[in-house]
């Protein structure tokens, strides 16, 4: 699945990867049909399947917040199922909606309390986040940020096995998302 979000990611319009991204949707259930219309609609192909495919799964499912998001502006017609999710019991998801709010928006003013609330919780998501949404950045946070930025302590556990995986231990992309925001 990581590697069908990729194709959206790299921007490589091809044809042939259109007609492989569509074949994948057809063919499978669930998460991996809805990263690979999510993939195709990115990469110039008819963004109604993928919007029909995300309200479906939004209808009960945070699970594809992100995938939303990653439609951005595009993904306008789902605005009210992710607004669902931005008071939801679960931190979570409540993370995942107010990214993918942005995304979809553009507007900072609903996503960066939220994000400011689970920067304790979930400092690197939050924290990358908030660096994507751009300055300025929550005072609020400043006295964390200090802490994250300088300690030689762990504060974070490794990586979820289930997670994509990246160069850099999370500690140090969260010391780095810390520096960057105090800059």
């Amino acid at each position: 699945m990581t590697l069908v979000r990729r194709f959206g990611d790299w921007g490589i319009r091809d044809t042939e990867l259109l007609g492989m991204l569509a074949h994948t949707a057809r063919g499978n259930p669930g998460e991996l049909a809805t990263a690979a219309t999510v993939a195709a609609a990115r990469l110039g192909a008819d963004p109604a399947p993928a919007l029909d495919v995300l309200a479906r799964r939004l209808e009960d499912d945070w699970r594809c917040l992100e995938e939303a998001g990653l439609l951005g502006p595009t993904a306008a017609p789902l605005l009210p199922l992710v607004e669902g999710f931005l008071a939801d019991d679960h931190a979570w998801t409540r993370l995942y909606a107010a990214e993918a709010h942005w995304r979809i928006t553009g507007d900072r003013s609903t996503a960066v309390p939220i994000l400011t609330d689970l920067a304790e919780a979930f400092p690197l998501p939050a924290l990358e986040t908030l660096l994507a949404i751009g300055p300025p950045h929550p005072a609020r946070l400043r006295p964390h940020l200090e802490h994250w930025a300088t300690t030689d302590r762990r504060v974070l556990p490794d990586d979820d096995i289930f997670a994509p995986p990246t160069e850099l231990p999370p500690d140090t992309r969260l010391r780095s998302a810390a520096t960057r925001m105090l800059a």
